[in-house]
């Protein structure tokens, strides 16, 4: 999905690591619509470039990729695919980067799989397939809820000094990166737009997966 130049506001009052609020540019550039999902990770398994991955036995086909670490996808994955695809360049999205929640100011069950912990949605433990519940505007899918999405990041305990212009923030505590949306166990607010987490660049787990962006 292309995404045009322009600006966001990012960061909230609501916890100090998402202060200070501060403005940050972003340059065009295209993101896959929805997170990578098993048919498009298990190939490079099968190729024997990636580790193999535990489905959890919900299931693979269309459903997220999960028990994948960030070292697995940087170091293995995405070389392997740009192999597959020269004319193409693909990498994980900038934390700094990611958008607005564009469904409005609260979220129920029918817009995302979320609330595991809280049994606010039935107690499903497990990811829905990807492209389950409506796109954002920009055509985008699932930006909050099933699965977390890794970023390249590296963790600050807040804003400051952070870039401004859209770049990944490659300082910091780089043994962890950050996530962004949410997964299928969170309470809402873990799927507010503004909400970091971060994880082990070395950890595997069923809460994590992952989509990419392609420079123009």
């Amino acid at each position: 999905v292309s995404i045009p130049t322009g600006s966001l506001q990012m960061g909230s009052m609501h916890r100090d690591d998402e202060q200070p609020i501060h403005r940050v540019n972003i340059n065009a550039f295209k993101m896959s619509e929805a997170k990578v999902n098993w048919a498009q990770y298990q190939p490079c398994v099968d190729a024997g470039v990636c580790p193999n991955a535990s489905d959890q036995a919900w299931g693979k086909g269309e459903r997220p990729g999960i028990n994948v670490s960030y070292n697995d996808l940087t170091e293995n994955y995405n070389p392997w695919l740009n192999k597959q695809t020269e004319d193409k360049t693909f990498r994980l999205p900038q934390g700094q980067a990611q958008f607005e929640i564009f469904l409005g100011n609260s979220i129920n069950c029918s817009q995302a799989r979320y609330g595991y912990a809280s049994d606010e949605c039935g107690k499903q433990k497990s990811t829905d397939p990807v492209k389950s519940f409506p796109s954002n505007a920009f055509g985008l899918y699932d930006m909050h809820g099933n699965v977390c999405e890794l970023t390249q990041d590296c963790w600050n305990g807040s804003y400051s000094g952070a870039p401004s212009n859209g770049s990944a923030w490659t300082s910091g505590d780089c043994s962890k990166r950050v996530l962004r949306g949410g997964s299928w166990s969170n309470y809402p607010d873990g799927l507010r737009s503004a909400n970091r987490y971060f994880s082990s660049a070395v950890v595997r787990n069923s809460f994590n997966g992952f989509r990419l962006v392609q420079a123009l």
